[in-house]
């Protein structure tokens, strides 16, 4: 599998600005893990993971997405968390930081 930030860095170096994380995993990729209706792989992959982005990248070339402190222990809950954020790092191919 192709890392995501080795074809993207500035994604890379965006999310590292925002928070000072030190490292990323990729935890789930649509392009390879399973991602159908009932059964998917990505809750499986997140589960009890804290500071997590979700990224998406659309066929139009946006990417954006959001970032949790917390970690995500059940499936449709509400998560409490004061550090949350949503992001757009590219629109329509646009970066904007």
């Amino acid at each position: 599998m192709a890392d995501y930030f080795d074809q993207f860095p500035n994604v890379l170096l965006t999310l590292h600005q925002w928070t000072i994380l030190p490292k990323h995993n990729i935890l789930f990729d649509s392009r390879y893990d399973n991602w159908t209706k009932y059964n998917s792989e990505f809750f499986i992959n997140i589960k009890d993971k804290q500071n997590l982005f979700i990224i998406i990248h659309d066929m139009d070339a946006n990417i954006f997405g959001g970032y949790l402190s917390q970690p995500i222990t059940k499936q449709n809950e509400w998560i409490t968390d004061d550090q949350c954020y949503l992001f757009s790092i590219s629109s329509n191919g646009i970066i904007s930081f």
